[in-house]
């Protein structure tokens, strides 16, 4: 298994790549919707593995709201 933190920063540097790679950009502003969201929910990911990490999940995948909750 590899470490959760360096797992996250991989999709926070792929997110970064999907929007400046695939992202439309005019006037320092992205508008192609459908990469935006792909590069939100990339990120999005990214911090859950360390959020995930930090309160002591025992196994990747979704958890309910009420776990992080709890």
């Amino acid at each position: 298994m590899t470490n959760p933190i360096t797992e996250s920063k991989l999709y926070i540097e792929n997110a970064k790549l999907i929007l400046s790679e695939k992202a439309q950009k005019e006037d320092d502003r992205y508008y192609d919707v459908k990469y935006i969201k792909m590069a939100a929910h990339t990120a999005y990911s990214g911090v859950l593995l360390v959020v995930d990490y930090l309160l002591g999940a025992k196994k990747k995948g979704p958890k309910d709201v009420g776990w992080y909750k709890q």
